[in-house]
């Protein structure tokens, strides 16, 4: 019996001086914050933001509360926070990339290709990406969604149309994504060309048909006119100098 108190006792007076090394000593306090994933966001910021600091004990960090933290930055789209040994935590940052800008009450939302809302830009000379025009938000929260003024399928059409311009790299080229009065959207390249491209039917098809166009239009020296491809069938090319007339292009096989 006295065997097993002293077992006991031994046993609770390991367990409390273990828990003044771990809880209360520097032993497992946080010495290295590693941030991977950033190019927009800075790690100094990232960390703040997490509420991590160094010294912190290892045992009473709360990631999940960290992660949540993290995410309220509209321009984290993902973050994966691990302990790594006893004196490391480890943040993976996954970004969203800002391709295309919203008017919005003589401001411009920055959007990515989900359309979630990144920031407010004012300066209009500072925008690199297209704008987007034709369309009126209904609501607009950083982080979230934007909400336009048209059904949900609308909404769908558009991001699938940024999304196939990205993937192609067509979007670096592209100044402004027009919605008309019918719906239908334009483009228009930094170097003056006008392409109808109607109601995005079709789009993957119709804007990769646009991409060898624009390439065989560009390397015969031509970078202006308009590409008309709002229809069934082979899209129309017309020189804004009408005395060029206008030509068929076929797809190159």
């Amino acid at each position: 019996m006295n065997n097993l108190f002293k077992a006991f006792l031994l046993s609770i007076i390991s367990f409390f001086i273990g828990y003044y090394i771990f809880g209360y000593t520097n032993f497992v306090s946080v010495k290295t914050i590693n941030i991977s994933g950033c190019i927009r966001l800075k790690s100094n910021y990232l960390i703040k933001r997490s509420g991590i600091t160094k010294d912190d004990n290892m045992i009473f960090i709360n990631l999940r509360k960290s992660k949540e933290q993290l995410l309220k930055e509209p321009y984290i789209k993902d973050v994966e926070l691990k302990q790594k040994l006893l004196n490391t935590i480890d943040i993976k940052i996954e970004e969203r990339t800002p391709i295309a800008a919203v008017p919005y009450m003589g401001s411009y939302i920055i959007i990515d290709e989900e359309g979630v809302a990144l920031n407010v830009e004012d300066d209009f000379t500072e925008l690199d990406k297209p704008i987007i025009t034709g369309i009126v938000l209904e609501d607009m929260s950083l982080g979230h969604k934007i909400k336009i003024k048209k059904d949900e399928n609308f909404f769908y059409k558009l991001i699938s149309l940024l999304n196939v311009l990205k993937n192609t790299k067509l979007l670096e080229s592209i100044s402004e994504i027009k919605l008309d009065a019918n719906d239908e959207f334009i483009l228009y390249t930094i170097y003056n060309m006008k392409i109808y491209i109607g109601n995005c039917t079709s789009i993957d098809y119709k804007i990769r048909f646009i991409q060898k166009i624009l390439v065989d239009l560009y390397s015969k020296g031509i970078k202006s006119g308009e590409i008309d491809f709002s229809y069934e069938g082979n899209p129309v090319y017309r020189a804004y100098n009408k005395k060029l007339g206008s030509e068929v292009l076929e797809e190159k096989k």
